[in-house]
């Protein structure tokens, strides 16, 4: 129940940073998160009186939501089993089973999919174990795609939700991280690892869910040996340096300044800037050009080094080229896109 106090620096669901003040509120509020049983949860800890009867309506969506989330964790469970008995190093990756992990029992954290990870050399292996369980990879130029340039791809199975199929974390923000990177030899993620991939993973889609927050602060409870020195250490080798910091500063704004049980760094002058673009981007309407500016503006301001972003961004740009030419059935010499031969890591490229 220790989550629970935080939750009361949450937003109200206008977004106006003040706790919820009665029960309508905070049921709203647990749906706007994703994040259900707020109410049956703040009233078994005394901290909210309700009647009988707003105890059964708020028992409904969570049971509901239970329900769904048990699926989708029995899914996710199935294809771990069978991949770990063919003796493929694989392990989670956010969604139903760290839900499982880091929330208390009486609250309901939603997912939609599963994420597995999966070293690179066992792809092709995992992908046939999983064809086993009646999942198919879509035949069609997107897979292509991720195949080629991607980090992952998506298994779909009737009545199953989707399952995304990982072989590196995350490519974005101008770096990547690599499946070695976070498995273990015993098929778990390193905790130091893993929370900086989930703060990385929030910033790099604009911490568009509150949820993904939310994560963190939930994470941390059940890991008292997370030693913040080694986080920024872990994000600096990543090139995460500025996501990570920024991610803290996020979560301190969303649940206040004791979401972490360790000095939240100060804004400076760029993360000020991502910050006040940030609340811009969320104002936007979707799918509208202005959006995306901004979506693009707010990623470079979280890039470590915007040389190593933009070496990329140009390897992106190629490849958006040869596939824009492979869709017109234009030859695509092979080997596209040529690829640098190393990024920089410094403030310029190396000569």
């Amino acid at each position: 129940m220790d989550l629970l106090p935080l939750l009361f620096a949450a937003p109200d669901p206008d977004g106006h940073g003040q706790p919820p003040a009665d029960v309508a509120a905070w049921q709203a509020l647990g749906s706007q998160l994703g994040l259900e049983g707020l109410v049956p949860a703040l009233a078994d800890a005394g901290l909210l009186a309700v009647t009988p009867e707003q105890r059964v309506q708020a028992e409904q969506p969570r049971l509901a939501a239970e329900m769904e989330q048990a699926w989708i964790r029995a899914c996710a469970e199935e294809a771990l089993a069978a991949l770990r008995q063919a003796d493929i190093a694989v392990a989670p990756l956010k969604g139903p089973l760290l839900a499982a992990r880091i929330y208390p029992r009486p609250l309901v954290r939603r997912s939609t999919d599963v994420d597995l990870l999966v070293p690179p050399a066992q792809l092709d292996a995992a992908l046939t174990v999983l064809a086993a369980l009646d999942y198919t990879l879509p035949d069609t130029r997107e897979t292509a795609h991720h195949l080629r340039h991607h980090h992952h791809v998506i298994l779909a199975r009737p009545a199953s939700p989707p399952l995304e199929l990982h072989w590196a974390p995350l490519h974005a923000l101008g770096t990547r991280i690599e499946a070695a990177d976070l498995l273990q030899p015993d098929g778990q993620l390193e905790p130091h690892a893993e929370l900086v991939y989930l703060a990385a993973h929030a910033a790099s889609h604009d911490f568009e869910r509150p949820l993904w927050l939310i994560d963190l602060a939930a994470f941390v409870r059940p890991h008292p040996q997370l030693e913040p020195a080694r986080l920024d250490t872990l994000a600096r080798r990543w090139h995460l340096t500025r996501a990570w910091r920024q991610a803290q500063q996020m979560l301190a704004a969303l649940l206040g300044p004791h979401a972490l049980p360790w000095p939240v760094p100060r804004p400076d002058l760029q993360d000020a800037l991502v910050a006040r673009g940030q609340r811009a981007y969320m104002r936007l309407p979707r799918k509208t050009a202005t959006r995306f500016a901004v979506h693009i503006a707010c990623l470079v301001g979280r890039c470590d080094n915007p040389w190593r972003a933009a070496w990329l961004g140009q390897f992106a740009a190629l490849r958006a080229v040869g596939d824009l030419a492979e869709r017109r059935g234009l030859p695509v010499p092979p080997g596209w896109p040529p690829l640098p031969p190393f990024p920089p890591t410094a403030g310029k490229s190396r000569p």
